[in-house]
């Protein structure tokens, strides 16, 4: 679970703009947020909605497993059902830590990805438009060597 200002920290993105995806879009991202004592918690999958809804993204789906991992109860349900020789309750909880900071960086490699492909986007009009002002430019140089041509032989028929 994690706070607002962590969340703001994964997606690399000031607190404000989470509190405006809370408010503007509340149906889409209601479901993975918790609120205890005043604190709202968003759950793993919660942070990836909330990244898809800052980055424009389509929002993603939970998947039956996705749920199961992410819910305490599911987990301690799994864990009784299992067998205490294969996997022991650190075993899990490690599993689960490792399972987090593996989400954490790929969504810092998401969100990287994302801003690299924006500045592409920049690199690419800029670059056009800077054609353009060097076809522009040449077509002036045409019209100046032109015009010189014209001059040139003008003075060699006088001359």
């Amino acid at each position: 679970m994690y706070k607002i200002g962590e969340v703001a920290n994964l997606l690399n993105v000031e607190k404000v703009v989470i509190f405006e995806k809370l408010i503007s879009k509340s149906k889409d991202i209601e479901a993975h947020i918790v609120k205890e004592k005043g604190i709202t918690y968003f759950t793993d999958f919660g942070v990836e909605v909330m990244n898809a809804l800052i980055y424009g993204l389509p929002i993603p789906e939970e998947t039956k497993k996705e749920l199961i991992l992410e819910s305490t109860v599911a987990t301690e349900d799994l864990k009784d059902e299992l067998d205490e020789d294969y996997i022991s309750s650190e075993d899990i909880k490690r599993i689960n830590e490792e399972r987090a900071r593996i989400k954490k960086e790929i969504m810092v490699c998401r969100n990287n990805l994302i801003a690299i492909d924006g500045q592409h986007v920049q690199l690419d009009e800029a670059l056009k438009h800077y054609q353009e002002m060097i076809k522009e430019d040449l077509d002036w140089i045409r019209i100046a060597e032109g015009k010189l041509t014209y001059r040139l032989n003008h003075l060699d028929a006088k001359g």
